[in-house]
Parts: C-alpha cells; structure tokens; sequence
C-alpha cells in the first residue's frame, strides 16, 4: 500500500500497484471510480483528503485527479502540475494545497484553477526527485528532496537548504518539541538544522535507528524499522519503546504507510498486510 486517507464519510482509501481500494473497516472493495467518476489511471501513488472533503489522487504516470459530491476535475501538464509521478499532498496551515512530484513542487491557486510550480528563482533547485511536504508548529516550511532538504520559513519567499545535506533522504517527521526528522527510509532518522550544510562534510551518524519516523496526535513517536514497528513512550520506565514484530502478531515485514484516522486508530501498512492499533479499551485500577 502506498498511501492511506479517511474522507468525510469515514470510509478509508489505499492505493496500491494493482489499483485504488476503498475499506469499511471490514471489507476492501477495488474501485475504478470514485462517487460515479472515472479515475484517469488504476495505477495510484498519494492520496489526500483535502479540507473541504475532497478526495485527491495522484498518479504513477503523472497528473492528478479530485474527486467531490459527484464531481471530478483533473490537472495535468496543460494545469500547471509538474511531470513525473506523483509523490505527496500536503495541506498547508493557510488551507494551500501543495503537492510534490517526480520532476518539482508546487502549490494549487484554486481561484485560477492551476498548479504553481517552484523554480529556481525562489531557491528551491533540486537535482532530482522530489518527495515530500511538511509544516512544522512554527510555520516552517520544510521540502524533502533525494539528496537535500530545504525549507522556508514563515513570511518568507526563498528556500534555503538545510543539514544534513548530499546524501539518500526521504521522508519527514515534526516532533512536538519542534525537532524536524528526515529518514532515508532504510536504517537511518537525522534531526534536521536551519544551519547551512558544509561542502565535502561526511554524512553524519544517525540519531536514530529505523526506516520511517512518524508522530500521532498525542505526540508519539511511531519508530519502523525493517522486522518491527516501536511506540515510543517517554514517560515509561526503564524502557520507553513497546515493540511489535511478526512474532507478535504484525502483519509482515517492511512497515511503512502510518496513516491515523479520526478515531485515532493508527494503521500502518507492511509487506504483506494492513495493521490497526488503537488504545487498550482495558483501565488499569
């Protein structure tokens, strides 16, 4: 499973290699179409449920399509989004929608209808692929690239790149404290720095282990590694991490794709299943 949202009417969506599924809690159901609307392609990457309950989906093959109340609109190369797969959707903390792509990154203006795509005149000029879109507590802007993360304060109109920079990156995490994670989505999570990277400097050792980070709304630290998921709880004694493994019930290896939905129940999707983990309903007296 590649990515997992919730639409307003609590039906979950995954998208998978072999097409788009929509999950009742119970039941998958494969789905060529969504409220009566074709999906310009059956091969889907991100997925995103926008503010006003839209369902957006992005595409192995470029282009990307929302879907809401009975309608469908699609954007492509003519609309201002960049080429190459689609990546990610992130909704800004100003209701902007931005999404990131193979070939660049760019923001939707709704009152033109069109994607804004991000140049080398603001600073932002990576080499290669572009991955991922976070907002931290502080308004930041942070943008995760194959080799470099950049970022762009609140109020401000350039980027700037930050450390550790020239080397494998991926995804991001924003800690409740306003620590910024990036993982290189293999054995390795790095705090990220506003400070300049140094030209030539040596990667530096990683502050954690774990292909992914993620953080719930309570402000948990979800760790994944490749043989097991840990939930981190600070306030526990000697050994803050609960860790789950095949051994104990995990679907399979390679946990990835954290999604939490409104209920608070946190899916994470591996190689070869989908898990649930929700609160112990069990007080302690």
């Amino acid at each position: 499973m590649q990515a997992i949202t919730q639409t307003p009417d609590g039906w979950l969506w995954l998208s998978t290699p072999t097409g788009l599924y929509r999950f009742d809690g119970v039941n998958f159901e494969r789905r060529d179409q969504v409220g009566g609307q074709a999906l310009r392609s059956t091969i889907v990457l991100p997925l995103h449920t926008a503010r006003d309950g839209g369902l957006w989906v992005g595409y192995r093959f470029g282009g990307v399509s929302v879907f809401k109340d009975g309608n469908a609109a699609h954007y492509g190369a003519n609309e201002g989004f960049p080429g190459g797969a689609a990546h990610s959707f992130t909704t800004a903390p100003d209701g902007v929608l931005w999404a990131t792509s193979a070939r660049g990154l760019a923001r939707l203006d709704r009152a033109r209808n069109r994607w804004i795509q991000i140049g080398p005149e603001s600073g932002f000029n990576p080499t290669q692929s572009v991955w991922q879109v976070l907002f931290d507590g502080a308004g930041t802007q942070w943008v995760s690239t194959s080799s470099a993360v950049y970022y762009r304060r609140a109020g401000d109109t350039r980027y700037r790149v930050a450390s550790p920079a020239n080397m494998e990156l991926a995804s991001l995490a924003a800690a409740p404290d306003g620590t910024v994670w990036i993982s290189n989505g293999v054995n390795a999570n790095y705090r990220l720095s506003q400070t300049a990277p140094v030209p030539g400097a040596r990667p530096p050792k990683p502050e954690l282990p774990g292909s992914g980070m993620w953080f719930d709304r309570q402000g948990t630290m979800w760790l994944a590694s490749e043989t097991h998921v840990e939930r981190m709880l600070p306030d526990v004694f000697p050994d803050p991490r609960q860790r789950i493994t095949p051994d104990q019930g995990l679907s399979g290896l390679n946990p990835q794709t954290f999604f939490e939905d409104r209920d608070g129940n946190i899916w994470i999707r591996t190689a070869t299943g989908l898990d649930r983990f929700r609160r112990n309903r069990i007080t302690p007296l």
